[in-house]
């Protein structure tokens, strides 16, 4: 602990070291102490993605999704404030984000990470969180081509005939109904 507090009042490369030394802790299971040294980190450097990362995947592997979800969805502000597109190395935790806002019931939230997800990084359950996320929100003209795209449940499939008839598709929802 001293030595993370007197890293802390010196230069970037003395806290890279200390980032360094947490992802050791990370690898060791080591959480408590990651936990101790990157909130002493974020408190000098609030903005820091790696260390919203690496917090978010702590609590993530403690399955503390509460916190994590709360870590992840201020790297993903974050990051879109920067770029429009979540940089590669945060994705697989956006992704992780997104089935969190999902399984609530978060459908804004749930489209507004989709979007900024490259089309590369959207695998069947992405899509298919994102197409019911439309559909509940009444974007049928989005939800549907991502309908398309899928293999769907029977539930899902009466969901795509509801999208189309709200569409003003009334023979694409006969048709899928068959």
């Amino acid at each position: 602990d001293a030595a993370a507090d007197k890293a802390l009042s010196l230069n970037s490369s003395d806290r890279d070291a200390l980032m360094l030394t947490t992802a050791i802790d990370i690898k060791l299971e080591k959480y408590d102490g990651a936990l101790k040294t990157l909130t002493k980190l974020q408190s000098v450097d609030p903005d820091n993605a790696d260390i919203l990362h690496q917090i978010g995947s702590i609590y993530y592997k403690q399955q503390n999704m509460e916190k994590c979800t709360k870590a992840f969805d201020q790297l993903f502000s974050l990051c879109t404030k920067k770029e429009s597109i979540v940089p590669q190395k945060y994705q697989k935790a956006v992704i992780i984000l997104l089935k969190q806002h999902a399984s609530k019931g978060n459908y804004s939230r749930v489209t507004e990470i989709y979007e900024a997800l490259p089309e590369s990084a959207r695998d069947a359950e992405t899509n298919l969180d994102a197409a019911k996320a439309y559909a509940h929100q009444k974007q049928f003209d989005k939800a549907i081509p991502v309908f398309e795209k899928l293999s769907l449940s029977s539930d899902d499939r009466f969901l795509l005939c509801q999208s189309y008839l709200r569409g003003g598709m009334k023979q694409k929802a006969k048709n899928s109904l068959t």
